[in-house]
């Protein structure tokens, strides 16, 4: 998957979210119009509920969309690794280190946490182990 193509599925998001919005409003003014004609406000109504939902819709997607395009590495595009040159080398993306993913400052920090507590967790098991074989060293020394 080429960083060209990633960046095209980020436009499309953008473009199916106003294809929603502008289908809604259409909808929404076409029942605006209905509703003051004689015999056809119920389908008026209809429309205009439609419009809302549709528009509504959008919205909702268009969050989506951001969260996607959001977290995406803006140097690889989402994908975790550059190409290098022509040869179709690929190397690991310096920027997110090949998640492919860009976290806010909050969530590195987390994960820094995260990491610093594991590794301070398996360093004390590591010393308990070594204890407990001094331990058993000394008892058969003596």
């Amino acid at each position: 998957m080429s960083s060209k193509s990633k960046l095209t599925s980020n436009i499309r998001i953008y473009i199916i979210q106003y294809a929603i919005f502008i289908f809604g409003g259409i909808l929404a003014i076409a029942g605006i119009y209905m509703i003051n004609l004689e015999g056809l406000a119920a389908a008026g109504f209809i429309l205009l509920s439609l419009g809302s939902v549709f528009i509504v819709l959008s919205y909702i997607y268009a969050r989506y969309g951001a969260r996607v395009i959001g977290t995406n590495c803006p140097f690889c595009y989402g994908v975790g690794y550059t190409d290098k040159g022509k040869m179709g080398a690929k190397e690991l993306c310096p920027v997110c280190e090949g998640s492919g993913k860009m976290y806010s400052k909050s969530q590195q920090h987390l994960m820094e946490e995260q990491r610093r507590k594991e590794i301070t967790k398996s360093e004390t098991s590591r010393r308990v182990e070594l204890t407990e074989e001094e331990r058993d060293e000394n008892s058969k020394n003596q």
